[in-house]
C-alpha cells in the first residue's frame, strides 16, 4: 500500500516548515499509517461532536462547512497557546485524533491542511476513508 502526500518547497522569505504544512501529499511513511489505525474511530461522523474534539485538541472551530456533495468537510480552526509550538507532524496527528474522535475515518492521505498562519488553520478533508468513498461514497455526516 502507497499513500501519496506532497511536500513543496517554500518561496524565498517563507518559512518552510508552514509551506510543508499546507501542503501534505506525500509518500506516508508505515509508522504513520500505523499510528493513524491506531487511532479510534469512535461511533459515526458528527459535526457537533467534531466541533466538540477539535476544542478538546486544542483548535476551537471558527468555521466548519460540510460541502454540498457530502463528500469533503471545510475547516478554518483557532490556533493560539500551545498549539503554536507544534510542529508539522503533531498538528496533523492533534487534527487526525480529533476527527478520528468525532466519528471521521480520515488520516494523513484525506486530510489536507492549506493554509497556517499565527491565529488560524485552514484546510479541507474527505469525510471517510479515501478508498471508502470512492467505492461506496461517503459515510452519512449527523449534525
Amino acid at each position: 500500500m502507497q499513500v501519496l502526500r506532497h511536500e513543496a518547497e517554500a518561496a524565498p522569505g517563507e518559512d518552510p516548515e508552514l509551506t510543508a504544512m499546507t501542503n501534505p501529499i506525500r509518500a506516508s511513511t508505515w509508522e504513520e499509517v500505523l499510528w493513524q489505525e491506531c487511532q479510534p474511530v469512535v461511533g459515526t461522523p458528527s459535526l457537533s461532536r467534531l466541533r466538540s474534539e477539535m476544542e478538546q485538541v486544542g483548535f476551537p472551530p471558527i468555521r466548519i462547512t460540510l460541502d454540498q456533495d457530502r463528500e469533503t468537510l471545510d475547516f478554518d480552526l483557532h490556533r493560539s497557546g500551545e498549539v503554536n509550538n507544534l510542529d508539522k507532524e503533531q498538528t496533523l496527528r492533534r487534527l487526525i485524533t480529533g476527527f478520528r474522535a468525532a466519528g471521521f475515518g480520515v488520516g494523513f492521505t484525506e486530510l489536507c491542511i492549506v493554509d497556517v498562519n499565527s491565529t488560524s488553520l485552514t484546510g479541507t478533508t474527505l469525510v471517510g476513508p479515501l478508498d471508502e468513498v470512492c467505492e461506496r461514497g461517503a459515510p452519512l455526516v449527523g449534525p
